[in-house]
């Protein structure tokens, strides 16, 4: 049986002058072209985009090569992006992958750093993705 949190979307906002792409369910083959386009154009018309993975339930390979590329197109264009609150589920899916070996985690400054008027800011791209899991209050 399909839970409701595991139907796949991809929803993409503008707040404060950046794209918010909100990702729900799994982020797979079925959803690989989808998340692809949405990402591409996050990343080609603003200068911060934020991916929210906090609904993401599961990643395969084809989910991971997606988010490394919109990573490399942002580097490429100096766009900040920012991968924030993976949820328990999608660690666990990342863990299996041991996409340890390619990503590194965002440090809690870079990942929760003063806000501004648009209500956030965004750590400096970087060469390796980055996942901000947000701390404890």
């Amino acid at each position: 049986m399909e839970r409701k949190d595991d139907l796949n979307t991809v929803r993409i906002e503008e707040r404060g002058g950046a794209a918010v792409v909100a990702i729900r369910g799994r982020i797979d083959a079925t959803s690989a072209r989808l998340l692809r386009d949405a990402l591409a154009w996050a990343v080609s018309c603003h200068e911060r985009v934020v991916v929210d993975l906090s609904r993401a339930v599961y990643i395969d390979r084809a989910g991971l090569s997606v988010l490394i590329a919109a990573q490399d197109r942002a580097n490429t264009r100096t766009v900040q992006l920012c991968f924030t609150a993976p949820s328990p589920r999608l660690l666990s899916s990342l863990c299996e992958l041991r996409a340890a070996q390619v990503l590194t985690a965002a440090e809690p400054a870079a990942a929760r750093p003063e806000p501004q008027p648009g209500g956030f800011t965004l750590p400096r791209p970087s060469a390796a993705l980055r996942f901000a899991v947000p701390a404890s209050t």
